[in-house]
């Protein structure tokens, strides 16, 4: 096979080895946002060439935004047609509006024989959680700090009360004290239960992360597209990793990685449900990448249900 060389790269163009026809689709974090707690930017290109060989593209940060790592997942199919995923994880350290500017890419078209470029929307979100912030009132004005004053100190003659007045309860202060007395036991009582249950949840979480997804994924009947393709692929992720029970295979592994590990788990004569696996996955990009391209960009939890029923049969195939 002859190939020849590329073109010269036009100036000021972000070419990172893209040679097909491709679409691009860059979708945002979902839900709050708060300082020093990491989230994460999705960009998916998809199309037709050589999908394994793109690398990441850069992104523009605001300065208070500090980036980390970047994992990348793919798939590639036999007609040559696939898509790539670039995760971004970005830590914010201040509260506030913030704006990511659009992703800029440019790929070689082969068919056209030029470089075309692909610019992806800007981002808005709010960041919340700021420790320093001054307190405000509802006009929006700074809340003056509280100070104790007392009345001077009297010198002289004063008039004292007999000590067996001081002790005595009076029928009220005992029912009012007995009832302040109770509120407290039962607010320390709640204060408790609430901590132990956090801590309950946190050990399950971290035990099983998957429970934690499909709780984020039923607490709404209806999605945006994308962002049920994101939390679905991440709870099957996390669930069949567990399953697995191998320290190199992990929710970040590559899907051909994870199937591969299951294939050592799953007992021989129902491995035909890996492929049932594979082409849910397949439907998640097709839904993922074309979440914003359709006219309804909503979606219901359905699709959740469906992969928890391939999920629970890939569970219910493991070799005793």
């Amino acid at each position: 096979i002859l190939s020849k060389p590329l073109p010269a790269v036009p100036a000021g163009a972000v070419f990172t080895g893209g040679v097909g026809q491709f679409k691009m689709e860059l979708v945002g974090p979902s839900g709050k946002l708060m300082v020093d707690q990491p989230f994460t930017v999705s960009l998916t290109i998809a199309g037709v060439g050589n999908v394994k060989s793109i690398e990441e593209p850069p992104v523009k940060l605001p300065q208070s935004i500090e980036p980390f790592q970047t994992k990348n997942s793919y798939e590639f199919r036999e007609d040559a047609s696939g898509f790539k995923t670039f995760e971004y994880l970005l830590l914010p350290r201040t509260a506030g509006k913030f704006v990511l500017d659009p992703i800029v890419w440019t790929y070689f078209d082969p068919v056209k024989a030029q470089y075309v470029e692909l610019k992806s929307q800007a981002l808005e979100f709010s960041v919340e959680g700021d420790a320093g912030a001054v307190p405000q009132n509802s006009t929006g004005a700074p809340v003056a700090p509280i100070v104790a004053r007392f009345n001077p100190t009297r010198i002289g003659n004063q008039d004292f009360v007999a000590l067996e007045e001081i002790t005595k309860t009076s029928p009220i202060g005992g029912a009012f004290g007995a009832g302040t007395q109770a509120l407290l036991y039962a607010s320390f009582a709640m204060v408790f239960s609430r901590r132990r249950k956090s801590a309950q949840e946190s050990a399950l979480f971290k035990r099983a992360p998957w429970e934690k997804t499909e709780r984020q994924i039923l607490s709404q009947r209806e999605w945006r597209k994308s962002e049920l393709a994101n939390l679905v692929d991440q709870w099957i992720r996390e669930r069949l990793t567990g399953f697995v029970a191998r320290g190199e295979i992990h929710s970040e592994s590559s899907r051909d990685e994870i199937i591969e590990a299951l294939r050592s788990k799953v007992h021989p004569e129902r491995h035909r449900i890996l492929e049932q696996l594979r082409r849910l996955w397949s439907d998640l990009d097709v839904l993922r990448f074309t979440g914003s391209q359709t006219s309804s960009q909503v979606a219901t939890r359905e699709f959740f249900d469906r992969a928890r029923d391939v999920v629970g049969q890939v569970l219910k195939s493991s070799v005793v």
